[in-house]
Formats: structure tokens, C-alpha cells, sequence
């Protein structure tokens, strides 16, 4: 049996609701402080994806070109084009389950095909493919680039708007490829984006119930069992988002103090939010810092 005869159970999960779900509902493979559960849950009460049966959501599974693109399409709620494209790829059929979207978004140029002929629909998506099918489909104007990449534009606007992490080193990896909670989190950044775009890399270690209220460098009294932390140049008051990079959980803290003076090390928790991403005992861990945006 050829693959595109087969219909994915990705696809059932991602664009075809089972069961109404709401924010209550909770994957086994997605805790509730996962970095994408946020994105996961948001588009669970739309309806615009569930889970597998087995209770899992497949966050770390990577996404195709037609489950990506169907996707897309309902989520951006694209109207039909005046003039429908037959389908000429090689590797595509008539009467597939994503006949009538790959129609839609080849006659309004959303998606192209390869050089010689086919489509490969069960190709996994890469950031910057992602990211061209999502800003066309939403009519997104991008600036012209003189760049010799033809993603260019597509990943400066990415960037500018904090729609995706970079590495340690700063890279934005235009071709690594997309998991279902990454392409998840790059339309609720779109939609509903809290981060500034800038990010730091570095060891996170704890301190604080000796210093439970007592104040800190802002005149804030410390509190063990709450959301603080130190850092060495933030302003006061910040919020940053710290994700512990070995299990991908986060935790929101709030700068009020100074620290942490260890080389290497990027912040000091309290151990309340320390917990909340690792274990104390492991006494340091490696994170990413993503600065919050300013809350209305």
C-alpha cells in the first residue's frame, strides 16, 4: 500500500477533532510546565487539534508537509481561490484525505512543488517551509530581501517577532525540521506572543531558604517558596521565562535580585522554582532565559 493512501493518525489528531477537549484536558507526554504546552492546550480548546488515542499528543513527533499545510489552512480559515489547480505532482493521487487543501494552497501559491515533479507530502517540514506556508496563508506582507536565501525575508520577520528560539551559539537553523509541539508553538507566537526575542544560554543554579525574607539587592524580600530569582544585569522587575533544556519545562520568575557570581552560571532561583523545572539535588542545571515582554 503506497503511503499517501494511508491516512496518518497525526492527521486525525492535528485537524480532525475526536472529542471536544478544553484546557482541563492533559496529554501524558505534555506536563503542564512543558515548554509547548501552552501552544498544545490553546489549540486543543479551538479544536483545531487533539490528541492519539493512547493520551499522548506526539510532541516530539516531526510534522509533514500536508499535515502542516492542512493545518495551516483551517487555521487561517482560507477562503477558496476563483480558480482551482489540478493536482499534476508524480507522487500524489486524486481522492487523497489532503486533496482539497493541496488544491487550495498550490492555486493561491502558498505551496510549490520539487524540481522534478512530485510533491513528497510525507517529507517532514523545516522551520523556514513552515514558516513560508503559515505567513502566505495569513496574507502576512514580508519585506523583499536581497539576500541570496529565498527564506531570507520569511526568517528576518520570524526573528523580529520572536516566533522561534535560536541556539546557544545564536543560530535560528533554518532547516532544522519541525516536532508537532514546535510547529504548535510557532502559530501561538503568532497569535499570542509574550517574548521580547532575547534569550540567554547558561547554567541555572538555586539559593535561598537561608535568605527566605530577607531583602534582596531591589528591597524585595525574598521568598524561598515563591517565583525569584537573581541575575546579574536585568532590571528589576523583569520576568523571564527558564527552561531547563534537558526536559524541556519551564518556570516564570521574577528579577530581584543580584547573582548569581559563579562563572558559567546565567541565574539564581529560589528553590520553589528550581523544583518546579528539576531536581534540588542536582544542585545546577542547563537553561535557556527567554525575557518576558511587559504584561498590560
Amino acid at each position: 500500500m503506497k503511503a499517501y493512501q494511508i491516512l496518518p493518525a497525526i492527521l486525525i489528531s492535528l485537524a480532525i477533532p475526536m472529542a471536544a477537549l478544553s484546557s482541563s484536558t492533559v496529554y501524558s507526554d505534555v506536563p503542564i510546565n512543558h515548554i509547548y504546552s501552552e501552544a498544545i492546550m490553546h489549540f486543543t480548546d479551538t479544536g483545531l487539534v487533539t490528541g492519539y488515542d493512547n493520551g499522548t499528543f506526539g510532541v516530539d513527533n516531526e510534522i509533514n508537509r500536508v499535515e502542516a499545510l492542512k493545518v495551516i489552512m483551517e487555521y487561517w480559515d482560507v477562503e477558496d481561490p476563483s480558480e482551482t489547480m489540478e493536482l499534476n505532482f508524480t507522487d500524489i493521487e486524486t481522492e487523497t484525505w489532503y486533496q482539497v487543501p493541496l488544491e487550495k494552497a498550490l492555486s493561491l501559491e502558498i505551496i510549490n512543488g520539487y524540481p522534478d515533479g512530485s510533491f513528497q507530502p510525507d517529507n517532514s517540514v523545516n522551520r523556514v517551509e513552515a514558516l513560508k506556508m503559515v505567513l502566505l496563508s495569513g496574507e502576512i506582507s514580508i519585506p523583499a530581501s536581497d539576500d541570496e536565501y529565498w527564506y531570507a525575508g520569511y526568517l528576518d520577520y520570524a526573528i523580529q517577532k520572536a516566533l522561534l528560539t535560536s541556539s546557544e551559539d545564536g543560530d535560528y537553523d533554518p532547516q532544522a525540521t519541525l516536532t508537532r509541539g514546535e510547529f504548535m508553538d510557532l502559530l501561538y507566537r503568532l497569535e499570542n506572543n509574550v517574548f521580547t526575542g532575547e534569550d540567554e544560554y547558561g547554567v541555572a543554579s538555586y539559593y535561598g531558604y537561608s535568605f527566605d525574607g530577607v531583602n534582596t539587592a531591589s528591597g524585595t524580600a525574598l521568598e524561598a517558596y515563591g517565583y525569584m530569582a537573581a541575575h546579574k544585569t536585568l532590571p528589576f522587575g523583569t520576568w523571564v521565562r527558564c527552561t531547563n533544556l534537558d526536559n524541556n519545562e519551564y518556570v516564570d520568575v521574577e528579577i530581584v535580585d543580584r547573582g548569581p557570581y559563579i562563572e558559567g552560571r546565567v541565574i539564581d532561583l529560589t528553590p520553589a522554582a528550581f523544583e518546579e523545572i528539576g531536581w534540588l539535588g542536582s544542585g545546577i542545571l542547563n537553561v535557556r532565559i527567554e525575557i518576558l515582554a511587559e504584561q498590560e
